[in-house]
């Protein structure tokens, strides 16, 4: 029986240099692209109208990326720990690939996401490739954050770059998504 996978897009949106798409290819049959309209960051404390308007002109070129690589960008609107295990359900995935977040809020809905779906017994793989140098890699002799710009910026440069990934040529969906 083919597997299924959702990969989740959020700040992330694009094909090319994408790990958590790349591991989402090599460890489904399936991918389902999916981005959540989420309440909490479209309507909260500091509501943008730019934001919104950006947000939507990149899901449009995001969706016709992938449209171009033969799949269909689902975008949802509700809690991600509502409506993604739902369409896990409907998808019948096993597997929800994402980029970390080192946000606060992130971390907290990444973390309650990751708990609905436990509990219905589907896996989530957080992946790094948000930023060139992921925040907890860069720290001082001792382990803690720098405060001062230089010597971070001493210390960002002088970390080896991950290899850049190549958008993958075909992005294979479920049958009739």
């Amino acid at each position: 029986m083919p597997s299924t996978a959702i990969l989740w897009f959020r700040r992330d949106l694009r094909v090319h240099d994408h790990p958590a798409l790349a591991a989402a290819l090599a460890a489904a049959d399936h991918v389902v692209p999916v981005f959540v309209l989420d309440e909490a960051l479209l309507a909260g404390r500091w509501p943008a109208p730019n934001r919104v308007w950006f947000m939507r002109e990149s899901l449009v070129a995001l969706s016709a990326s992938l449209a171009e690589r033969g799949a269909a960008l689902r975008v949802l609107r509700g809690r991600p720990a509502d409506v993604l295990p739902a369409l896990a359900r409907e998808t019948g995935a096993t597997d929800l690939f994402l980029t970390s977040d080192a946000t606060p809020y992130g971390r907290a809905r990444d973390r309650a996401v990751a708990d609905r779906l436990a509990a219905e017994g589907i896996r989530v793989h957080a992946k790094r490739g948000l930023y060139v140098h992921e925040p907890d890699e860069i720290a001082t002799r001792d382990g803690r954050p720098y405060t001062i710009y230089t010597p971070f910026r001493r210390a960002w440069e002088t970390l080896p770059r991950r290899a850049v990934i190549a958008a993958p040529a075909r992005i294979p969906g479920p049958p009739g998504a």
